[in-house]
């Protein structure tokens, strides 16, 4: 059954837990993701980012993703992440997303402000909820890409946006952290928690640390969204499968290997 983000993230906050989001680009990454979800019952968000549909398109995963989850007989979040557009966010909707992001973190405080009101609107007639950010998280190995968020400027964001979670900067990165490993500011963590109703979202969690991750929930994250990690354990996977085995074996060894990946993020992390 797909649910919405909104109830999930606010039931995180309010017992200082995780949500794991698990981001997707095929078919065989949302099954080991689902199954995932049913052998360690854990609620899921399972999400395509709108820079991953040249690798599995809106359709796809909204269609497939409903299948697994009827088949395994499991609820989760269907999130779009990282929408840069409302024409994107609305296809998303239409398309049967129960979650969508909406990325302004690049533009001005003013005009993220007004395309998250926009996509809160838009949302509001599909039953979604909406994620945003405030401050900006870059890729690995390029810290100048982070603007850390503000405690007041994220107060005041998530007053006039009424956005149902908040992606905040403090000190992670997207990707493979290739130059130096991430440096999170707990302080602002707490603070940020204490400052806001609105949950708090974690982007880039792969390469943080288990010890990191728990010191980041324990001050106030409630969603840690997981690409990396998984992507990079499948290509393990299959790599160590493919020279004594046919592809399509291959295929399998790739896919247990993300779910063993994520159940590991999940075990570690979530209080179920």
């Amino acid at each position: 059954m797909i649910i919405s983000s909104k109830e999930l993230l606010q039931k995180a906050k309010k017992d200082n837990n995780i949500v794991i989001q698990s981001n997707v680009t095929s078919a065989s990454d949302v099954k080991a993701a689902v199954h995932t979800s049913k052998i360690t019952g854990s609620t899921l968000m399972i999400a395509l980012a709108e820079a991953h549909q040249k690798y599995f398109s809106l359709e796809e995963f909204t269609g497939i993703t409903k299948f697994y989850l009827e088949h395994f007989g499991v609820d989760a979040v269907l999130h779009f992440d990282h929408g840069y557009s409302v024409e994107t966010i609305e296809k998303a909707l239409k398309s049967g997303c129960s979650s969508v992001m909406i990325d302004g973190s690049s533009k001005s405080f003013d005009d993220n402000v007004m395309i998250t009101k926009e996509v809160k609107k838009m949302a509001k007639k599909y039953g979604a909820s909406v994620e945003s950010e405030i401050g900006h998280v870059g890729s690995a190995g390029d810290d100048k890409e982070n603007v850390y968020t503000e405690v007041k400027s994220a107060q005041k964001f998530a007053k006039l946006t009424d956005t149902d979670s908040l992606a905040v900067s403090v000190g992670t990165s997207h990707g493979v952290y290739n130059v130096k490993k991430p440096e999170l500011q707990f302080d602002l963590i707490k603070e940020l928690s204490q400052s806001l109703d609105v949950p708090l979202v974690l982007h880039g969690g792969s390469g943080t640390g288990f010890e990191n991750l728990l010191r980041a929930k324990k001050y106030g994250i409630n969603k840690l969204n997981v690409y990396t990690d998984l992507i990079i354990a499948s290509k393990e996977g299959m790599e160590r499968s493919i020279k004594d085995k046919m592809y399509e074996s291959a295929v399998l060894d790739a896919q247990k290997a993300y779910g063993n990946c994520l159940k590991e993020y999940i075990e570690k992390l979530c209080n179920r």
